[in-house]
Formats: C-alpha cells, sequence, structure tokens
C-alpha cells in the first residue's frame, strides 16, 4: 500500500500517513547504498548506525522511514561534514523516532517528509526538501537543488528538531508546515516554499529559494514553536515568472531575542507581484495572482538583558495582516545615543538600544525592501521597539503602496536614563486609515516623531475612513472601499499622542490617485506636553480649527513638492506657548494657486509666546489682484523675546491691480523685547513694474 499526497489540507496528509503507518516500510532506514563519498551503514535491532569516514558522502535509500522506537545515528568525521540522504520511494517519508548526527544532514526525497510528535532530531544541522541535486555538484561543493520534487510534496513537522550551536535547519518543499519546536539558537532556521534552492552550508547557511511557473499553490505555515537566540528565522515564499498565489501563516512563537551583544533577525518574505525583490519598480504588477502574509503569533527579537540591543523584523508581501493575537517584541535594554545626529529622523538607528522592525516596507516604501500593496493592523495588535535603560528607541514602520489599515499599537519610547524617543511611520501610499496608537516618547532625551503620509488627510473630531459593504469596519480579508473625501484622523487620537510626549508628523502626496494631496484642521488640536507638530501639504494647509501647544514647535509646509501651488490658509487661533512657529512652502516660500491666490492668509491670531516666528509667502503668479504674498486679517505675535520674521512676494499681474508682498489689514505685528523683520516684494505688472511691497491699513506693527 502507498502513501499519495493529496492536494489540499496538510491535515488529511497527516491523518492518511498515520493510517498507512502498519503497511509501509516503517522502521529504520532501509536498502542504503553509498554513491559517493565513504561510509559503511550497520543495523543492530532497533538501531541503524552510519560511520561515515569522508568530509561528503551521498547515499541513496530504498526508504528512510524511523518507528517511534527506534534510532538513526550519523558518527561524522567533524561538525563540518556533510550527508547527502536521497530517498527512492514513491511515499513521503515519516520519521517518528530519534535521528541524530555530530555534522550536517540533508534529507531528499520528492513526495516530502513527516516528523511527527514523537520525533526528536538531533543533529548539527539539517535541510529536508523535495528538491534534488546532482551528485557531483554536491560532492564538489556546489549545493544546488536544481531537481524539482512533486508538486503537491509538503514537509511537516511535529516533533522537536534541535541544531547545535550556530547550525541551520532548513526545509525547502512547495508546501511547509510546523506544528512541532525547532531550535538552533546562534543559528538560522528556514522554511520555505520553493521547488528549488541553493545553500552556502559553510558560509551565511541561507537558502535561495526558486520556483517555476508547475507550481500553483504554495503554502508556509508555524503554528508551533521555532527559536533561534541570537540567530535568524526566516520563512518565505519564492514567486514564478508569471503566477503568484503563496501564502505565509504565523501563529505560535517565533523567538530570536538577542545573547549578550549578538542581536537576532526574524524574516518573512512572500514574494508577489508588487512586494517584488529588490524593490523595482519595473517589475511591479508583471505577475498574476498575489502573495499573502497572516501573522497572528508572538515575534521575539528582544534584547532584555543588560548591553543588549532588539533586533530586526520584517513582514513583507502583497498583502499583510496583522492579527489582534500578534505581539512583535523588539525592545532593546542598553544603546547608543544620538544615533541620528546629523541624519534624517527616520534614518536607521544603526546601534540603537530598540531594534527595527518593517512591516509593509522600508520608509514611505524606499530603498530596496518590497513593499505592500495592502497591509492591516487590526486592534489588539501589538509592536514594540522600546528602549528599556539606555540609548535611543528604535524604529517602526508601516508601509502600503496602496491601502494601510493601522488600528494597532505601536510603541518605540525611550524609557531609561537617557535616549531620544524612536521613529514610527504609519503610511499608505495610496490610502490610510490610522485609527490605531502611537507613541515615541522619551523620559530624558528628545521626543520621537510618528509620521502619517497618506494623498489628503482631515484632521476631525468625527472618522469615517473606510467600511466594508456593509458599512462596518473593514479587518482581515474583508472587501475595502476607500474614501472619495480621502483619509480623516481623529483630533483626540493626535492629542493623545502629542500628549504622550510624541512629536507628530503628518505629510502628504499626490500620486495619480485622483486627491489633491491637502491637509485640513477642523477640528481644534490642544497639547499637554512640549512635543512639536509638522503639517506638510503637497498642495494646501488649511487651518480651520484652533490649534494650542503647550511649547512645542509647530512647522507648516505646503507645496512639499516645490510646484510653486500650495497656500496656507490660517482661520483659527494658533498658539504655541513659547514654541517656534513656521508657516513656509517646499522652495521655501508657501505659494498661492488658482482658487487660493494668496500665499500665506493669516485670519486666526498667531501666538508663539517667547518663541521664533518665521512665515514665507507668494502670491499667485498668473491672477490679476490681490494676489498677496502674506495676508494678515488678524495679529501675529511674540509675547516675550521671540523674533517675527515675514518675507512675502506678491503675485505677477496680467494686467492692472493690487498685489503686495505683505497685506495687513485690521491685522497688527506685535513682540515685546524682540525683533520684527519684514521683507516684502511687490507682484509687477505692465503699468507698474514694481507694484507695492507692502499696504498697511487700520494698524502699524509694534516693535
Amino acid at each position: 500500500m502507498y502513501l499519495k499526497i493529496a492536494r489540499g489540507s496538510w491535515k488529511f496528509f497527516y491523518i492518511i500517513a498515520l493510517l498507512l503507518v502498519p503497511s509501509l516500510c516503517l522502521a529504520n532506514p532501509e536498502g542504503g547504498v553509498v554513491a559517493a563519498g565513504e561510509a559503511t551503514i550497520t543495523e543492530s535491532g532497533p538501531n541503524v548506525t552510519i560511520n561515515q569516514a569522508s568530509d561528503k558522502a551521498v547515499i541513496d535509500w530504498r526508504c528512510f522511514d524511523i518507528a517511534p522506537n527506534e534510532t538513526t545515528k550519523f558518527n561524522q568525521p567533524s561538525a563540518n561534514s556533510i550527508t547527502l540522504n536521497r530517498i527512492h520511494s514513491d511515499n513521503a517519508s515519516i520519521i517518528a523516532g530519534k535521528l541524530s548526527a555530530n555534522g550536517n544532514i540533508v534529507l531528499v526525497n520528492q513526495n516530502g517528509f513527516l516528523f511527527t510528535k514523537d520525533a526528536v532530531i538531533d543533529v548539527n544541522s539539517i535541510i529536508a526538501t523535495s528538491s534534488d541535486i546532482d551528485n557531483n555538484d554536491f560532492m564538489n561543493g556546489k549545493m544546488e537543488f536544481n531537481k524539482p520534487g512533486s508538486p503537491d510534496a509538503m514537509v511537516i513537522n511535529e516533533g522537536n528538531i534541535t541544531a547545535k550551536e550556530a547550525g541551520l535547519v532548513g526545509m525547502v518543499a512547495p508546501q511547509v508546515i510546523n506544528n512541532g519546536q525547532i531550535v538552533a539558537n546562534g543559528g538560522t532556521v528556514q522554511l520555505s516554499s520553493g521547488e528549488t534552492f541553493t545553500v552556502d552550508m559553510y558560509g551565511d547557511k541561507l537558502m535561495e529559494v526558486a520556483v517555476s511557473s508547475k507550481l500553483k499553490k504554495q503554502l508556509v505555515q508555524n503554528k508551533g514553536l521555532i527559536e533561534a537566540g541570537a540567530g535568524k528565522i526566516i520563512l518565505t515564499a519564492a514567486a514564478g515568472k508569471e503566477i503568484v498565489d503563496s501564502l505565509i501563516v504565523v501563529e505560535g512563537e517565533l523567538k530570536a531575542p538577542s545573547v549578550m551583544e549578538k542581536n537576532g533577525e526574524i524574516y518573512i518574505y512572500a514574494e508577489g507581484s508588487n512586494a517584488v525583490k529588490h524593490n523595482i519598480i519595473a517589475n511591479k504588477g508583471n505577475k498574476s495572482g498575489k502573495s499573502r502574509i497572516e501573522v497572528a503569533a508572538r515575534i521575539d527579537v528582544s534584547g532584555r538583558n543588560r548591553r543588549e540591543k532588539g533586533g530586526k523584523v520584517s513582514i513583507l508581501a502583497d498583502e499583510v495582516i496583522i492579527k489582534p493575537e500578534s505581539f512583535i517584541d523588539a525592545c532593546g535594554s542598553d544603546g547608543f545615543t544620538g544615533t541620528t545626529e546629523g541624519l534624517e529622523v527616520f534614518a536607521e538607528r544603526i546601534g540603537s538600544s530598540g531594534g527595527d522592525i518593517r512591516i509593509g516596507g522600508d520608509y514611505k516604501g524606499s530603498g530596496n525592501t518590497p513593499t505592500a500593496e495592502k497591509l492591516i493592523v487590526e486592534r489588539g495588535a501589538e509592536i514594540y521597539s522600546d528602549s528599556l535603560n539606555t540609548g535611543d528607541a528604535g524604529r517602526n514602520i508601516f508601509w502600503a503602496d496602496g491601502t494601510t489599515l493601522f488600528y494597532g499599537r505601536s510603541y518605540a519610547r525611550s524609557l531609561g536614563e537617557n535616549g531620544d524617543g524612536g521613529f514610527i511611520e504609519t503610511s499608505g501610499k495610496r490610502y490610510l486609515d490610522p485609527e490605531g496608537f502611537a507613541m515615541a516618547s522619551s523620559i530624558n532625551g528628545k521626543a520621537g516623531t510618528w509620521l502619517l503620509d497618506p494623498g489628503d488627510i482631515t484632521i476631525s473630531g468625527v472618522t469615517a475612513n473606510l467600511t466594508t459593504q456593509n458599512n462596518t469596519p473593514a479587518v482581515g480579508s474583508t472587501t475595502y472601499i476607500a474614501s472619495a473625501t480621502g483619509t480623516t484622523i481623529l483630533n483626540t487620537t493626535i492629542q493623545g499622542v502629542l500628549n504622550g510626549g510624541t512629536n507628530v508628523y503628518i505629510t502628504t502626496s499626490n500620486d495619480g490617485f485622483g486627491v489633491n494631496g491637502d491637509i485640513t484642521v477642523s477640528s481644534s488640536i490642544t497639547s499637554t506636553s512640549t512635543a512639536s507638530l509638522n503639517l506638510s501639504a503637497y498642495r494646501d494647509i488649511n487651518i480651520n480649527a484652533a490649534i494650542s501647544l503647550a511649547g512645542g514647535a509647530l512647522t507648516l509646509t505646503s507645496d512639499n513638492a516645490s510646484n510653486s501651488s500650495g497656500a496656507i490658509t490660517v482661520s483659527f487661533p494658533i498658539s504655541t506657548n513659547n514654541g517656534n512657529i513656521i508657516m513656509q512652502g517646499g522652495t521655501g516660500y508657501a505659494y498661492g494657486r488658482l482658487g487660493n491666490v494668496i500665499g500665506v492668509s493669516i485670519i486666526g491670531a498667531v501666538n508663539s509666546g517667547t518663541g521664533n516666528i518665521q512665515i514665507k509667502g507668494k502670491g499667485y503668479t498668473n491672477g490679476t489682484t490681490l494676489n498677496h504674498g502674506i495676508s494678515l486679517t488678524s495679529s501675529v505675535s511674540a509675547t516675550g523675546s521671540g523674533t517675527i520674521t515675514m518675507i512675502g512676494n506678491g503675485g505677477a499681474l496680467a494686467s492692472t491691480g493690487t498685489n503686495p508682498g505683505i497685506y495687513v489689514n485690521s491685522g497688527s505685528i506685535n513682540t515685546v523685547d524682540g525683533l520684527i523683520s519684514l521683507t516684502a516684494v511687490g507682484g509687477s505688472n505692465a503699468a507698474d513694474v514694481n507694484g507695492e511691497s507692502w499696504l498697511i491699513y487700520d494698524r502699524y506693527w509694534i516693535c
């Protein structure tokens, strides 16, 4: 009777295997013939012993099964020795007993493997695969497994697999499942869906996996425990040249914590039609189908003992779902401070205490990190890269080229005696629903930053961003419909993050998705901490509700892509209680445009306390009149020693009109002990080359 691997559920495979165990060759390996190298095979009752005399050997087996009471042992010349075991069977191999080796073991069965719950594997390294290799290549160290097995082959582990320090546990087949325990401390555990692969056994031990067009369905699934302290855990699914249909499901636990000064790393990547290798734009969208990762696990790369730092986590696919059960920990105990000194705030923090987490891509989808098309972080999911004792916190990136739904909680705090808060980005290039929570505060250092990067965004007291066709919040794989009015975020969310000591940075873009890249504040923002607020719009910024900060800086930047089209309109009061205020554009100036011709319009009072104020605006260049660079119908004040600087250029005229660089009407410019600097250039036209530099009505500025 033969064991056939059926298409579909691994549970079916497992049940059939158990039913057929009595009639299979379920005894120690049989029919072994040494095809290359030097080795002898001896049997004694329930034990089979292979004594290998050469560093490399190839053994062809008729079948390779181990019953629960049986032991197969390899005695090899050294820990670097390796044995290729090729199984010539119509059935998957069933390992239910003990397999041990002081060196490295490669098991090849083109119909797959089942390690049952009774299996105990104790080796220096092991690879179990459905992919075969040429004997000469193997003996000459050319580790290219380029002969695909059955497209339905599975490698399933229900037992306990342990590799020695710095060893490798590798499983490669179209479908790979772990429900047991795999340990390779200081080494590498890699579960990969693919047909062929190469591996460097004596170098980084990483496997580069590939598939052909024949493979239609791929799965990598973990529901057990994988542990590689100070090592690497890698779960990958390769993509074919034309078709993608892969799924990686991560449950249970993945643990690669730091040990002393060596960090761990967990890398989960399902290559897709959008999540292409090296993030090459020209390669996106060239394949049909999609890749998907679902995470409902505890993922640990933390370094919680003294002198330990947090490691790295990457979760990358066309679609990434982080479910409520997820807990991702990259906290570290001790690292360096000033890790972004002289760098952009979003830069990777080399040497920081907190680790580095990338879910769906890197900062704004940049670099060679593959990017998601859709990312969902569900409510209940928690992600940490805190600094616990000394040093800067880490970096948490959440990105999608399409839609990001961020409902979870993300932390990159500095909680110890020194160090700055970290960096958190929650961005969707096309659409963002940021109803979750982020905190990147510092107890004894500088505040960190939360970055949001949607298309249009409105800060409002009511949010109704994303709905399903049943008008319920979209989570999981539910069909999603982006609101035509763009992203909305609650003002209370912004306030909560600011009050927690985290700077908030909101930037918009226009990538051809039918949005303008505007930022609108329609409900008031009040902060009780010294955290700063930075609003950077592709086009306009509209302050339609009051903003009150408690010492933090406020920066308003319109026209951030330097297109000479993006105005700032302040219709309600702004106060920063000694924080600096800047209003500007991407080129330095906010630019008036058709339909919003004034560069910077101050209708609500602006007060910085002892902070400095800088306002720079240019009027619309193709209008007729009233294209002011800066227009004041309310007060701009620094009540202490703060300086006020205004630079305004009136717009050019087609015929006649009034276009002062700075226009004050029913407004005032006030400071107590500081300086006021006004620079104004009037708009030009055929009748008046210079135009008016400034016009002041009703009130004068007070110096």
